[in-house]
C-alpha cells in the first residue's frame, strides 16, 4: 500500500500508463477495421438466418412443442411448467447445459 494524496491517484496511473511498454500478447483487438466489422456482423446475420431456418424446419409454424430435440451437438427439452414454458439446452459434447424459462 501507498501513503500520498488519493486525489493524485488519476495523474499517476495516467503517468504510469503513458510510460507502460508492454502490450497483451493474448489481448483480442474488440475494434477491428470496418471490414472486419462488417464480416462479423455479415457472419452473424447469417448465423440467425441459418438457425431460423433450422428451427422452422424441426418445430414447423406452430413454434416449440413440448417435447425432445436433437440439433447437432444439442439437446434440446421443452415443456410446460408452472413458471411457463421451460426450454433446457444441453451440449452433449461438452456437458455444458443452461435453461430458459418464458413466463406464461
Amino acid at each position: 500500500m501507498f501513503g500520498g494524496d488519493t486525489f493524485n491517484y488519476q495523474q499517476l496511473l495516467a503517468s504510469a500508463n503513458a510510460q507502460n511498454s508492454f502490450t497483451d500478447p493474448n489481448a483480442v483487438d474488440r475494434d477491428g477495421s470496418e471490414l472486419e466489422q462488417f464480416s462479423e456482423s455479415l457472419n452473424r446475420q447469417l448465423l440467425g438466418q441459418f438457425s431460423r431456418i433450422l428451427f422452422g424446419n424441426q418445430f414447423g409454424d406452430g413454434g416449440l412443442q413440448p417435447g425432445t430435440f436433437t440439433l447437432g451437438d444439442l439437446s434440446l427439452e421443452i415443456f410446460e411448467s408452472a413458471e411457463g414454458l421451460v426450454i433446457e439446452i444441453l451440449d452433449i459434447t461438452t456437458g455444458e447445459q443452461t435453461q430458459i424459462i418464458v413466463p406464461n
